[in-house]
């Protein structure tokens, strides 16, 4: 990273992951937080989550640390191939990989430096010999009352790197929003490059 932006990258794969759950989890739960998630997350759950990336050797992470070694940013992955008990990879074939997520804390977005986080992943996401890569977005609405009007459209990185939707392929999560007492479902559609 340069003088202006001074933060370190730190790459962990397979069970070099495990230490880093708890920092890993609480960025999630900040960052989807925010609309369009909205996410009422807990420690305990993501532990438990983040752990498919853990226990596979290919599993990666990538984190950004600040200059007081706190989490601000990372990006996510495994193979599709990978241990998710509800198979909801398997539509990106067993030679894609699945990059999970790339998120940063709001001081560091719209600085460039999610284009060179990406940059990272896909580097070592070709090492790693894989040309495929599949990803899920959260299907938005233009109208959706809660959307905050500096809102950029998680889609259009997508679009802007390559990726198209796969026709008919979507998902539906269940999570807790804020203030809510109970999970509701939402739509994810997957793209692939």
């Amino acid at each position: 990273m340069s003088e202006r932006n001074p933060l370190r990258w730190e790459f962990l794969r397979g069970t070099e992951i495990a230490p880093v759950l708890e920092e890993l989890g609480m960025l999630r739960i900040r960052v989807f937080r925010e609309y369009p998630y909205l996410y009422d997350g807990s420690l305990e759950y993501e532990q438990k989550y983040l752990q498919y990336y853990a226990a596979n050797p290919d599993g990666m992470v990538i984190l950004l640390r600040d200059t007081d070694n706190q989490v601000v940013g990372a990006a996510t992955g495994q193979p599709a191939k990978g241990n998710w008990a509800d198979n909801s990879l398997k539509v990106f074939g067993d030679d894609a990989y699945y990059w999970g997520e790339l998120i940063l804390d709001r001081p560091y977005r719209k600085r460039g430096i999610g284009n060179d986080l990406y940059k990272q992943m896909l580097a070592k996401i070709h090492e790693l010999g894989y040309t495929k890569i599949g990803i899920y977005m959260i299907v938005t609405r233009p109208d959706d009352p809660l959307r905050p009007s500096d809102y950029l459209e998680i889609s259009d990185f997508a679009h802007n790197h390559g990726y198209r939707k796969i026709p008919g392929a979507t998902e539906e999560w269940s999570w807790k929003h804020i203030g809510d007492t109970e999970e509701t479902p939402h739509t994810l559609q997957a793209w692939i490059n």
